[in-house]
């Protein structure tokens, strides 16, 4: 009889010492989870910022363009749409940088980051300044303009877009 205990108390032992261990790595495991889960939906928000400024971008730069050669007012109204849409999608971008690092973003230099925002926000306000000109009552040099915008458009998408594209991707690695 007492063997049967002892034999009885091994068998409930190894079983407590598995249920425990399982439900440790079990909660493990779910908190893992959970914060690639976060992290997701961060690079998520973030790749929708960028691509939210991009699309403005590059329907300034199109609604510049279409009222430079036609005067139609409705373009007009596009264009200061769209500059609101990027001014927004810039001030996220912005508002992101000073969020990092955070635990979610452990791969993440907030330096590196911080100015690739703050040189997108300058090249940004050139390029408004640019397109802006060509709305001027009394546009002087229409193509000049345009001219000039594409290039901050192509050097803006070149030089700083995949830089952001890589800071993004570093926070893909847990």
């Amino acid at each position: 009889m007492n063997t049967l205990k002892i034999k009885f108390a091994v068998v409930l032992g190894i079983l407590v010492a598995t249920f425990a261990l399982s439900q440790g790595l079990y909660r493990n495991n779910i908190g893992t989870l959970h914060d690639s889960l976060l992290k997701s939906v961060e690079i998520i928000d973030e790749v929708h910022e960028a691509e939210s400024f991009h699309s403005a971008m590059h329907s300034m730069l199109i609604s510049a363009s279409v009222y430079g050669r036609t005067q139609d007012s409705s373009f007009a109204q596009e264009y200061i749409k769209y500059r609101g849409t990027g001014e927004t999608a810039l001030v996220q971008m912005r508002n992101r940088t000073t969020m990092l690092p955070s635990p979610q973003h452990i791969g993440h230099d907030a330096g590196d980051s911080g100015s690739i925002i703050e040189n997108l926000v300058d090249s940004f306000q050139v390029y408004k300044s640019t397109l802006d000109k060509i709305f001027a009552l009394n546009a002087m040099d229409v193509t000049a303009d345009l001219s000039a915008g594409r290039e901050i458009f192509d050097n803006i998408f070149h030089k700083y877009y995949p830089r952001c594209i890589a800071h993004t991707a570093s926070g893909l690695t847990l």
